[in-house]
């Protein structure tokens, strides 16, 4: 298993990590594409900080949630806790390990939550904990960035095909690769490259 951003989604949490010299955090919304976890968006939310501490506004945090139902929208994808630990080392503290335990729903199926800790330097930790039908933490997950980008993609192939001639070659063992490497030097190799045979 591993998990992966999408490019966009990582240039967007590494931007306000470095940009404020206090822990941040956000809720991460994630998707499952095969064995791994798919982090295709994050939110930030209202919350208190310190240098060793962010707390997300609860209130804040059910509204949040509100509103995703009310655009018919199913939050149970929103299962990632993100956070910085800004200058100090990446780690999952025992405040770390309280707020996990908060997302804990209690039910019996599909109770599992994701967390990042990162620092300012990159450093990045990622751990699953299934809190049911066994409680159980997976650290140091594997995790790495999509860049894979559809449009760009379909862009790509497009002025390929207008651009871009294959052509196939026969392979052949009597080629004059002197004469070639005469041609090659006449027009576009420096007057002191040497070929073999010549005399300096």
């Amino acid at each position: 298993m591993k998990v992966i951003f999408s490019s966009d989604v990582y240039k967007k949490f590494r931007t306000y990590v470095l940009a404020i010299d206090t822990e941040i955090s956000f809720l991460g919304r994630v998707t499952k594409k095969g064995e791994d976890l798919f982090i295709d968006d994050i939110e930030l939310l209202k919350q208190k900080v310190t240098a060793g501490n962010t707390i997300l506004d609860q209130e804040a945090l059910g509204v949040f949630y509100d509103e995703i139902m009310k655009k018919g929208e199913d939050p149970s994808p929103w299962k990632v806790w993100l956070h910085s630990h800004a200058s100090m080392d990446s780690f999952f503290s025992s405040i770390d390990n309280k707020t996990i335990e908060s997302f804990d729903l209690e039910v019996p199926t599909d109770n599992w939550f994701l967390s990042v800790v990162t620092n300012h330097a990159g450093k990045t930790k990622v751990r699953l904990d299934v809190f049911s039908p066994f409680r159980h933490t997976f650290q140091n997950i594997d995790w790495d960035i999509s860049f894979d980008d559809p449009s760009l993609l379909t862009a790509a192939k497009q002025e390929i095909a207008q651009k871009v001639e294959k052509v196939e070659y026969a392979y052949r063992d009597n080629i004059n690769w002197r004469e070639i490497l005469e041609r090659m030097k006449r027009h576009r190799l420096p007057a002191n490259i040497i070929l073999p045979g010549e005399i300096v």
